[in-house]
């Protein structure tokens, strides 16, 4: 019962990972925690018959997902609108970031002979360029 609880709580985050406001998250997780918590006061007794489990996590499962479906809502309404100033403004951040990185990786060449250390020195260096990109993408928005 409890690992069934944990397992739809973590594929409810996992659909809501991708969220970037910081309040959206901590909604869900404190109200996913709440649920949790009810939950498991009133569970009931190990080894009951497969029926009453189901009954039991059927009001669990709609609260979980409702949890969810409230992030993901939250989530949206703080994206700024397409068209927007601030969705051009984001937009333009996010190219830049691409033109800096491309820029970057433009610099780095390997000769037509690479020995194995500048092989590993390349790809370091284009793992860090890639990974600033990232960084920057994520800011960006």
């Amino acid at each position: 019962m409890k690992y069934a609880l944990a397992l739809i709580c973590s594929l409810l985050l996992a659909t809501t990972a991708r969220a970037e406001n910081p309040r959206c998250i901590a909604e869900f997780e404190a109200e996913s925690a709440r649920i949790q918590r009810e939950a498991m006061a009133r569970a009931p007794a190990p080894g009951s018959d497969q029926e009453t489990q189901r009954q039991f996590m059927a009001p669990i499962h709609a609260a979980l997902e409702a949890a969810g479906a409230k992030a993901r809502a939250c989530e949206e309404a703080s994206r700024p609108r397409p068209g927007s100033p601030a969705a051009q403004a984001a937009t333009a951040r996010a190219q830049q970031c691409t033109d800096t990185a491309q820029r970057e990786l433009d610099q780095i060449k390997l000769p037509p002979r690479p020995s194995f250390e500048q092989q590993r020195a390349y790809r370091e260096a284009e793992t860090r360029i890639l990974d600033a990109r990232m960084d920057c993408l994520r800011r960006a928005r």
